[in-house]
């Protein structure tokens, strides 16, 4: 039961940045470029090591400290450029489980617009699967699939059976085509239902209460600075590495990320101790939410993503045309839109974490 109410408007919108800049073409030259990807060449041992009973590339399945996999880091990363012999694929990202960062997913994609094309493709590569690679294809649909394996349907999904710590588990191999792009994920079952569990505030038993990490924020962008040549190469940067969050952005979603954490294991001591209904505690984060925001709404924040939709249409055109100082004039505005909005949150969090710390103290559940 994961409801960080107060925080959510900053995650979601971020999340969202990478699509939401990149506006939509439907110029011949665009769309053929985008239907021509390389033509698979990928073996079996090199499938293997894309998606492995033991991981994915050099990483293992479990392991924490993997860059680029935890919330944070998902949002503000493009992902890993892949090696030239791995191709079509051109990226992947990996995702750690919501609470205890263990690498749980890679996901490996590349830009192919051609529905029928992308067909073909993946028939290819999945052929290699099952003739070679000692994959097992399996049927899945998202009706009959368990949330928990979601991740595990594509339009051609296969498995391995394996063993970990010591008990049988499947690795998952999902091949689809959606917004675009082909993609591979990869995942394991035991680890993929941690993640579920973590995810919808299920912890760990004796998970402690997180500590208030050190975040230093830097200055925000100042508006006068975008003629400057320092600046404007760092504009250069973000454009070229298709990234959407500056430094500013990323440590303010630290911050934010912090307080999620917190409200997560408040609510989940809470639901734990048996002494409180789960909508209860619901309806209390609601209630202090509304109470520190704005004409009493506790999702006063998510009206102000109206605001930010124009910012983020100035990214994606700068961005679009290579204008760094463009892009630095729509950055500096969505710093500011990042601010009054984490204002907003971080009064509504304090008000939630008040109530249930109070609610706490009456039923006699530590929160310590």
């Amino acid at each position: 039961m994961h409801l960080p109410l107060a925080a959510a408007p900053i995650l979601l919108v971020l999340n969202a940045l990478p699509a939401l800049a990149q506006p939509l073409s439907d110029s011949p030259a665009d769309t053929e470029a985008q239907s021509l990807p390389a033509l698979p060449e990928l073996t079996a041992a090199r499938l293997n090591r894309m998606c492995s009973p033991a991981g994915m590339m050099q990483y293992a399945f479990g392991e924490t400290g993997v860059p680029g996999s935890t919330k944070v880091e998902q949002i503000i990363s493009p992902g890993f450029a892949m090696p030239a012999s791995f191709a079509p694929f051109e990226r992947a990202k990996p995702m750690a489980t919501a609470w205890s960062n263990r690498l749980f997913q890679m996901t490996y994609s590349f830009k192919l617009a051609d529905e029928d094309e992308a067909q073909d493709i993946m028939s290819a590569i999945g052929d290699v699967l099952e003739e070679e690679a000692g994959w097992t294809y399996v049927e899945r649909d998202f009706d009959t699939t368990p949330l928990s394996m979601i991740n595990a349907v594509g339009w051609l999904s296969f498995e391995k059976a394996v063993e970990a710590e010591g008990a049988p588990t499947r690795v998952f191999l999902a091949l689809d085509h959606g917004l675009g792009e082909v993609t591979l994920t990869c995942s394991r079952e035991d680890l993929t239902r941690v993640q579920f569990g973590e995810a919808f505030g299920r912890l760990p038993e004796g998970t402690p209460r997180p500590a208030m990490p050190e975040v230093a924020i830097p200055p925000a962008l100042d508006p006068v600075r975008c003629a400057d040549e320092a600046v404007l190469a760092e504009m250069r940067d973000l454009i070229a590495d298709a990234r959407f969050a500056d430094r500013f952005s990323a440590r303010m979603l630290e911050r934010t990320s912090y307080r999620d954490r917190l409200t997560t294991w408040m609510i989940w001591k809470l639901d734990q101790s048996g002494k409180i209904d789960t909508m209860e505690i619901v309806g209390l984060v609601i209630q202090a939410s509304g109470y520190a925001s704005p004409d009493g709404n506790p999702l006063a924040a998510m009206k102000k993503v109206l605001d930010m939709l124009p910012i983020v249409k100035r990214m994606g055109e700068a961005q679009n045309a290579g204008d760094p100082q463009g892009l630095c004039l729509a950055l500096a505005d969505f710093q500011i839109w990042i601010m009054e909005v984490d204002a907003l949150t971080s009064k509504q969090t304090e008000a939630a974490h008040a109530a249930l710390e109070a609610k706490a103290r009456e039923l006699g559940v530590s929160l310590d």
